[in-house]
């Protein structure tokens, strides 16, 4: 079930980078010619599937395995880009603390997957989160359409969040920077795989596969801390200045100025 399923997802990246036209039937093709690759019919894969779905560990097992292999693919391949750069620096963390690899399928409770992670002496004032994974889909009908959702909490309890929507096997980033320097308390959100309003409950496959989940954290620069800082400095030297100035202009005026008697009120 392994090898059929990462032949499977490497098939449909194959069909997804083809003519957008021709995608539906280039899965179909590459679907039959896995079945008789492995010598197995339409019916016996919907079946094994099937019993795989209703034991989710096991099958949460092989998709770890899946995962990994693709990782390993990817990396032997010159994958996974730096964060570094646009004025952050090289020295990225990751925080994500959970599981990296998980599947979902329509039916609930399986369908989502939420988190939250509290922040610790790691995140600075001013660091971007970037929470990313990749996403692989097996489905034989229906929509695919895996949401994913972070929203950071920053210390006076205000939150920015951010949602994506992924289609395809594809790596997806959701960014969200600590422009006012606020500090970050915690980061929150969710996947789910949603379905159509009008869909009805179908036995065929439809599965999302999420792996190499990671939330990393970009430090600003040094340089631009301390550029922002002076620039804040100066600003308030210069306003300190302006009006020390118009303080003793306005002594120098009145020194200098003619004198005028003021009665006082009767």
């Amino acid at each position: 079930m392994e090898d059929i399923i990462y032949d499977m997802h490497l098939a449909q990246g194959i069909a997804e980078n083809g003519n957008y036209e021709d995608r539906a039937f280039e899965e179909t093709k590459y679907h039959a010619a896995i079945l008789k690759k492995y010598d197995i019919t339409q019916a016996e894969w919907d079946s094994s599937f099937n019993y795989y779905c209703r034991h989710a560990d096991v099958l949460h097992s092989i998709y770890n395995n899946v995962a990994e292999r693709m990782r390993e693919e990817v990396v032997n391949l010159g994958g996974e880009a730096s964060l570094a750069g646009e004025g952050f620096a090289a020295d990225t963390s990751n925080i994500w603390n959970m599981e990296r690899n998980f599947i979902l399928i329509p039916n609930e409770p399986y369908n989502i997957r939420s988190f939250e992670i509290v922040t610790d002496s790691t995140v600075r004032k001013g660091d971007r989160l970037t929470l990313q994974f990749q996403s692989q889909f097996v489905f034989q009908d229906g929509i695919r359409d895996l949401v994913a959702v972070m929203a950071v909490t920053f210390m006076n309890d205000s939150v920015v969040s951010q949602v994506r929507h992924a289609t395809q096997q594809t790596t997806t980033s959701i960014p969200i920077q600590d422009d006012e320097h606020l500090g970050i308390k915690k980061v929150s959100g969710y996947f789910m795989l949603s379905k159509s309003l009008n869909d009805v409950p179908s036995s065929t496959v439809r599965l999302a596969s999420v792996s190499n989940v990671k939330i990393v954290i970009a430090h600003q620069e040094k340089k631009k801390e301390e550029e922002r800082k002076t620039s804040t400095d100066s600003m308030n030297v210069t306003n300190r200045d302006s009006v020390q100035n118009i303080h003793k202009d306005s002594v120098d005026a009145s020194s200098n100025g003619p004198k005028t008697l003021v009665r006082s009120p009767l």
